[in-house]
């Protein structure tokens, strides 16, 4: 599987309007705030252990919340602290 941001880098015309369309969304607090509950749902550097039939889907999820923070955050280059979720097994 090919990652998003390879993806995006091929066309770089797509990849620089990407970065600009994050920029523009996130730029202000409420999309920092909305980039920070992405990172709780799915945290771009959570490996917690979970059932193999979830293992593709979780990866999804984070590769986008991880692109989205790479070209959109602000305030800092790492997302916030990850902050491990009670209900996971």
């Amino acid at each position: 599987m090919t990652a998003l941001e390879a993806i995006l880098r091929s066309d770089p015309a797509k990849l620089e309007e990407f970065a600009a369309d994050c920029e523009a969304c996130f730029f202000d607090k409420a999309g920092q705030r909305l980039l920070a509950t992405l990172c709780a749902l799915a945290h771009p550097l959570d490996h917690s252990p979970m059932p193999l039939d979830c293992v593709q889907t979780e990866r999804g999820r984070r590769e986008v919340v991880a692109l989205l923070w790479r070209f959109g955050a602000v305030t800092s280059a790492l997302p916030p602290v990850h902050e491990p979720n009670p209900n996971t097994p």
